[in-house]
């Protein structure tokens, strides 16, 4: 047998070809870490993040969570970040495919972990966690549950029309578009709720949500939950006719309706799925970012020129990946990106700023009514004082027997992001 002779230099094709990184791809690894391990985002190594932050940890004194802090300067968790949409030039050789937003948003929510009771109590955030429930305890009450004047009314004009067989009677439906891990399961059962169906983008999550209904020990309800991007396809996909064959009476998107507004075309779908089977006279309920407060930080963090342009404090942190552009900025209803940090919940996930306004203008075009807006430190100032308000205070620990607030600052400077809102079906 011939044996052919070492030659040192390739003769043939090369079928493959090994580049240098680029320092975009070098970023990109360095920034775009979802491992859910991780407890906190990286810091910037840069003398400017150093400054900020020996000036965060040498300030002293916290107000009170009843006057919410006036704090400006920008986070020490600081983090380059790139939400930028255009395209990779034709000679970039980037070996990172780019997942979608919402890949990254179920990656990300797939991969937190399901904390025990205990591991609930000794979260950073506990107090917030706490805080949040209350709200969304509130808000559920007021306008999504058998005790509430819309649903009531409901049940009238139901009871009224039928003939009052016990298989007849009015079943309060709800549709929880976003319904992670099913942590609302217990205000639904409370709500007086017979029929709940929740869904999710996160496939994981689903399944921890139909483990924590099946291990319930009161089943006052029957429940369903179903993996779904409902930002982007119609519910009826994954709902048989029977499920849709009677319409909901309430459709809830808690913390997780800014992902909607990365697009117009998502945000009409997101809009579609909430009011193609609500029933008129139904309510839309939900709770999201506050775009003027985003705005007004996002303007004040921009009068530093070479950035970076966020803000926050210990526990979370809010950036947006450019200065503040009136001429653009305040003219761009979809696609407005910030990164969003906050300790032992979310890992910097992308999000869009929901403009009020034109969110409330795309709602009529659904026929949807506004009836409630409210900041969440205002809804806590002006409900805290009802005597069934408190109780549900001191059982929920968001205050104790003495009335004492037991968030720190913070977590109360976090709350105040968010508003709720209430829209009816016409």
């Amino acid at each position: 047998m011939d044996q052919i002779a070492y030659h040192p230099i390739r003769i043939s094709h090369h079928t493959s070809l090994f580049l240098p990184y680029t320092q975009q791809e070098l970023d990109a690894y360095k920034t775009g870490s979802l491992n859910p391990l991780r407890s906190h985002p990286p810091t910037n190594s840069s003398a400017q993040s150093s400054n900020q932050l020996t000036k965060s940890s040498s300030s002293s004194g916290a107000s009170p969570p009843h006057s919410p802090p006036t704090y400006s300067a920008p986070s020490p968790l600081l983090i380059p970040i790139d939400l930028s949409t255009s395209c990779p030039s034709s000679e970039s050789h980037s070996i990172l495919p780019q997942p979608s937003i919402s890949q990254v948003v179920a990656h990300h929510y797939n991969s937190r972990p399901n904390l025990t009771k205990d591991g609930r109590t000794e979260s950073t955030i506990y107090g917030l966690r706490k805080f949040n429930n209350w709200i969304k305890s509130l808000i559920i009450g007021k306008f999504g549950s058998m005790k509430s004047k819309t649903i009531n009314e409901l049940a009238l004009k139901f009871n009224r029309n039928s003939n009052l067989n016990n298989n007849d009677r009015f079943r309060l439906k709800v549709l929880e578009l976003g319904c992670g891990k099913g942590g609302d399961l217990a205000k639904w059962q409370n709500a007086g709720v017979r029929e709940l169906y929740g869904l999710d983008i996160a496939n994981v999550s689903i399944q921890q949500a139909q483990q924590r209904y099946s291990e319930s020990r009161k089943k006052t309800l029957s429940a369903k939950f179903i993996a779904l991007d409902c930002f982007s396809v119609p519910i009826e996909s994954v709902m048989t006719q029977d499920e849709l064959s009677t319409p909901f009476h309430v459709v809830s998107l808690q913390f997780c309706m800014h992902y909607a507004f990365e697009t117009q075309t998502k945000a009409r779908t997101m809009l579609q799925n909430v009011t193609k089977f609500l029933t008129p006279g139904g309510v839309f309920i939900g709770t999201i970012p506050d775009s003027d407060i985003l705005m007004d930080r996002w303007k004040e963090s921009s009068n530093q020129p070479r950035g970076p342009f966020a803000f926050g404090n210990s526990i979370y942190q809010v950036q947006f990946p450019n200065p503040f552009n009136p001429n653009q900025d305040e003219k761009k209803i979809y696609g407005v990106p910030y990164q969003f940090y906050l300790e032992d919940a979310v890992e910097n996930v992308p999000e869009y700023v929901v403009y009020w306004e034109p969110f409330v203008q795309l709602a009529k075009e659904f026929g949807l009514r506004l009836i409630y807006k409210e900041g969440f430190h205002d809804i806590y100032q002006t409900e805290k004082a009802l005597v069934e308000n408190q109780q549900l205070l001191k059982r929920m620990n968001v205050i104790d027997e003495k009335g004492n607030f037991l968030i720190n600052h913070d977590q109360w400077e976090v709350s105040g992001l968010y508003l709720a809102f209430a829209f009816i079906k016409e």
